[in-house]
């Protein structure tokens, strides 16, 4: 087989694997292509049986771009394939990739019949795959319809802003936290800094828990709302003078003393500013919520009950990944 037909046998082959990810070949990769499709016979038998099966007189009405045996493509088989291809690669056509494009697909029917003649689609690794694929796609499906949820109302937006408005204030802070696990260390160490607060900086280096600001004397640099987490964000931006130390808070993390060190007051962001923002937020957090809730239905009416010893024991055995390229 020549290099230009080895070529056009990628491409369908591609096409068929991969459907609308194929891309039609640039120019300079088969420059042959141009030819007409008599080459057909060098990839598989002539006017194959399951092509004459398929073979059908074009609809009325409906334009036949190019025929090959006994069978046609119509103009809106084209397009269709057309729109599947990514943007990118629609903008970039010329008609000689328009005319490459609709030989690729007629070669790549002539390569199907050949294949399906064959029996290839009975290969019990082509039929795992088209079931994992059809999984996969029904899966999809059915997640697609559950996240159609109807969209916020102007009214819910509007509420979401009244509810807290400081949520959109431009007000920043920079702060030092200590971090401990212990409610009794903390205490401890909040008396020292809340006798000495000049020590703040020595003691978080010596005992805070967080690596990152522990080396800069627990410093966090400026941050503003809706960084933090929300218990540790109420405490930073209640405190207003410097130097100020907060209570002890709690969060996921463990317990924190907050210093804070500067203070850079903002305004209030104004509704019409964060209004698709909002609306955006409120869409993404029901349809979330309506995926939970069709998860917890399908836990509740059929428990998952997991063998932890057994998936262990499994789990073990499997083989390690192979390292990254490079490495």
């Amino acid at each position: 087989m020549s290099d230009r037909w080895a070529v056009a046998l990628g491409f369908v082959l591609g096409s068929i694997l991969y459907g609308c990810e194929a891309a039609p070949l640039p120019p300079t990769a088969s420059p042959a292509l141009d030819k007409p499709s008599a080459a057909a016979s060098e990839l598989a038998p002539p006017a194959p049986a399951a092509v004459r099966a398929r073979t059908a007189p074009a609809p009325e009405n409906e334009v036949v771009v190019l025929r090959f045996g006994k069978s046609m493509l119509t103009a809106e088989q084209l397009r269709l394939r057309f729109e599947a291809l990514p943007a990118r690669q629609r903008r970039g056509m010329t008609p000689k990739l328009w005319r490459q494009m609709a030989e690729n697909l007629a070669l790549e029917e002539l390569v199907l019949a050949d294949a399906l003649a064959l029996g290839v689609d009975r290969k019990p690794e082509i039929v795992r795959q088209v079931d994992a694929l059809r999984r996969r796609l029904v899966v999809q499906s059915r997640l697609t319809e559950i996240r159609e949820v109807p969209p916020p109302t102007d009214g819910e937006v509007r509420q979401e802003y009244d509810k807290e408005p400081l949520r959109y204030s431009t007000d920043r802070v920079r702060a030092r936290h200590i971090l401990v696990k212990d409610k009794k260390e903390a205490m401890r160490l909040r008396d020292q800094v809340v006798a000495a607060p000049e020590r703040f900086p020595e003691l978080a280096k010596a005992h805070s828990t967080d690596p990152s600001s522990a080396r800069r004397g627990g410093d966090l640099g400026f941050f503003g709302r809706g960084r933090m987490v929300p218990e540790f964000e109420v405490v930073a931006f209640e405190l207003k003078a410097p130097a100020e130390i907060s209570e002890i808070v709690e969060t996921q993390y463990g317990f924190h003393i907050v210093q804070l060190v500067e203070r850079r007051d903002g305004a209030i962001r104004p509704f019409e500013e964060l209004e698709e923002q909002l609306r955006s937020t409120l869409q993404n957090q029901s349809t979330q919520a309506a995926v939970e809730r069709y998860m917890a239905g399908l836990r509740k009416t059929s428990p998952i009950e997991v063998d932890e010893a057994v998936l262990e024991s499994v789990t073990e055995q499997l083989p390690e990944p192979p390292p990254p390229m490079g490495h």
